[in-house]
């Protein structure tokens, strides 16, 4: 703790600066108390993944049997995407790509931290790359100013 104390320049005593002592032990507890949800959260990802593997889960109604009474998880498919690009709803984070891309169709992924929280990934199909058809993508280009074709 630092009391008043003499510059070298004067005799006059200063005393520090008041420090909020109640806001900074919130901060504390705050911090820590972020730290073990933190743990806890990825605990739970990695016993449900676990699960997952170990009852052998496939089927989209074995999945949702997961989320009776789990009011902090959710299941959601999405579209097709490429190994470089963002997920919906999730965004572009290179080891959950990397993890997806590294499954065989059917298996399921360890968990994998993300912005939005923790995902395991099931690999239900797996599409070859290819170029999409002009009609397909027409619309996309001319309202993202790539005029008229």
């Amino acid at each position: 703790m630092m009391g008043p104390h003499r510059t070298e320049n004067t005799d006059v005593e200063l005393a520090p600066s008041p420090i909020p002592t109640p806001f900074l032990l919130d901060l504390a507890r705050q911090a820590l108390g972020e730290r073990q949800q933190a743990a806890a959260t990825a605990e739970r990802a990695t016993a449900l993944a676990a699960r997952i593997k170990k009852e052998k889960l496939s089927t989209d109604e074995q999945w949702n049997s997961l989320l009776v009474g789990a009011d902090y998880l959710s299941i959601q498919k999405t579209p097709a995407f490429g190994e470089q690009d963002a997920v919906a709803q999730i965004g572009r984070v290179p080891e959950l790509n990397s993890a997806v891309f590294a499954l065989k169709q059917g298996e399921v992924s360890e968990p994998i931290k993300v912005p939005v929280g923790w995902v395991i990934a099931r690999l239900d199909e797996l599409k070859e790359p290819r170029l999409p058809e002009l009609s397909e993508v027409e619309e996309r280009l001319v309202s993202t100013g790539g005029g008229s074709i």
